[in-house]
């Protein structure tokens, strides 16, 4: 029995941080909706996913208007100069650490999908599925109107970046069936 808690300790005690999930922790700085930085670690809000920068969106009356500016400030605001506190959980394909961030006690991950300015990343994650149903049925943050969720913009972004300007204007716009070609080269209705 002393031998196996012996052993028990020791796996512990050999685990990185002493067998504790990593936490990150001190002044951050938000480089959009959903990434911030602490000290010199790139951190991606786990199981979330905000517009990007440059993305906009469309309000109640259809008027764009810049959604993901508008992300990352409310998660600036959420900050509001706090220091934050990251516990790390893993790290995403860019090798930016991935992590459930909160401040002043609040979860920030929850709270830009809860107030509707990003999505629950289900693809990844259900644990702000029902933040993200109460934001869309309360029509606010991007949920007040149309947008694009953003891994979609990102790959249209991406599309769009690889064709030629020849390309460009060859196709994109032209009318096929009842839709039009987009910038991923497929017909839209």
């Amino acid at each position: 029995m002393r031998t196996m808690c012996a052993l028990g300790l020791a796996a512990f005690l050999a685990a990185p941080n002493g067998g504790w999930a990593a936490e990150l922790v001190g002044p951050a700085r938000v480089l959009d909706g959903d990434t911030l930085v602490i000290g010199d670690t790139h951190v991606r809000l786990e199981g979330i996913d905000a517009p990007e920068t440059h993305q906009a969106c469309s309000n109640r009356a259809g008027e764009r208007y810049a959604c993901g500016r508008m992300a990352a400030e409310h998660l600036r605001e959420l900050i509001g100069g706090l220091i934050v506190s990251c516990a790390e959980g893993g790290h995403d394909k860019y090798r930016r650490t991935l992590g459930t961030c909160s401040a002043a006690g609040v979860n920030l991950n929850a709270r830009m999908v809860g107030d509707g300015w990003a999505i629950a990343y289900l693809k990844f994650s259900r644990a702000y599925e029902a933040a993200q149903t109460t934001a869309r049925a309360g029509k606010i943050g991007i949920w007040q109107g149309e947008f694009v969720e953003p891994e979609r913009f990102r790959h249209d972004q991406a599309v769009r970046d690889a064709w030629s300007v020849q390309e460009l204007e060859e196709h994109a716009g032209k009318r096929c069936g009842h839709g039009w070609i987009a910038a991923d080269k497929e017909c839209h209705q």
